[in-house]
């Protein structure tokens, strides 16, 4: 779980925003993979920078870290003094 100790050295909000940012890449990465990034790198690039070009799992994988990572941030923003 990255959500945490992201939270903690960022803050709340620049917390979520690389939560965000970490989980993105990795799933952009996950579809140039798919798409033969080791014959060719250059050509696969492109593939994975929007959501609606994913499936249904691989949205899920970004939105639920996401939205936990948020739920987190609120929760801090409103405890803290």
């Amino acid at each position: 779980m990255i959500q945490l100790p992201v939270a903690l050295l960022c803050g709340a909000p620049a917390g979520v925003l690389a939560v965000v940012v970490w989980y993105w890449s990795r799933k952009k990465l996950e579809v140039e993979e798919l798409h033969g990034h080791a014959t060719d790198p250059a050509a696969s690039w492109g593939y994975g920078w929007f959501p609606w070009t994913w499936d249904k799992w691989q949205v899920l994988d970004v939105v639920l870290p996401s939205l936990s990572s948020a739920a987190l941030a609120m929760l801090s923003l409103r405890l803290s003094p």
